[in-house]
C-alpha cells in the first residue's frame, strides 16, 4: 500500500511540474489518469458506504470537444450489516464519450458504455467465492479543467441483473 501511495504522489508531483499541453486548442489528444472517490445512491446505499479508484482516459479532439475512452477499477467498500457475509465489489467500467468545454474551464461530458462487476464474498471457511455480472453504463458530468487538472461530478448508473446500480462520483483527474 506504502508502494502504491508513493506512485500516486510522484505522478501528482510530475502532473504538477511538467508544462501543460492537454486539452489546448493546438493538441490533438491526451491521456489522463484520475483519482475516484463515490456515494452510492438508492439501493446500492443499503450495501456500500463509499467507492473509490483509479481510472484512465484517452481524449481525441472531435469538433469542438473531445471524444473520449474511459477505463478504471473502483471498488464498492461494503457496509457492515448484522447477518450478512461483507461483500466487497469491483466495477471495471469500458465507457466512450464526448466532452464538451462549453466555457473557458467548464465541461459537461456523456459517457456510455459496459461494466463489469464482480462480487467477492467470503464462505466461512475463509475462502472468497467471486461472482461476476455486468451490465450497460451511462454516466453524464460536469466539470472544471485548469492545466493538466480538472475535477469532475457525476451520476452513474450500471444496469444489471439485480436491479441498478448507482453512484455519484467525483474525478480528480491529471492530463498529459
Amino acid at each position: 500500500m506504502k508502494q502504491f501511495l508513493c506512485i500516486l504522489l510522484a505522478g501528482f508531483l510530475l502532473c504538477c511540474t511538467l508544462p501543460s499541453m492537454a486539452q489546448k486548442s493546438g493538441k490533438l489528444w491526451s491521456l489522463g489518469f484520475g483519482l475516484e472517490a463515490g456515494v452510492p445512491l438508492s439501493d446500492a446505499a443499503k450495501f456500500y458506504n463509499f467507492s473509490g479508484g483509479v481510472t484512465a482516459r484517452f481524449s481525441l479532439r472531435a469538433g469542438p470537444g473531445y471524444g473520449t475512452i474511459t477505463t478504471g477499477w473502483i471498488v464498492f467498500v461494503p457496509k457492515d450489516i448484522s447477518g450478512v457475509n461483507p461483500q466487497v465489489s469491483v466495477q471495471i467500467p469500458i465507457k466512450a464519450g464526448y466532452k464538451y468545454i462549453f466555457a473557458r474551464h467548464l465541461f459537461v461530458m456523456g459517457e456510455l458504455g459496459y461494466s463489469f462487476f464482480q462480487t467477492y464474498v467470503g464462505d466461512g471457511a475463509g475462502n472468497l467465492v467471486k461472482t461476476s455480472t455486468g451490465g450497460f453504463t451511462y454516466a453524464p458530468s460536469v466539470g472544471v479543467q485548469f492545466g493538466v487538472m480538472d475535477f469532475g461530478v457525476r451520476y452513474e448508473t450500471i444496469a444489471i441483473n439485480t436491479g441498478n446500480l448507482s453512484n455519484l462520483g467525483f474525478r480528480l483527474g491529471f492530463n498529459f
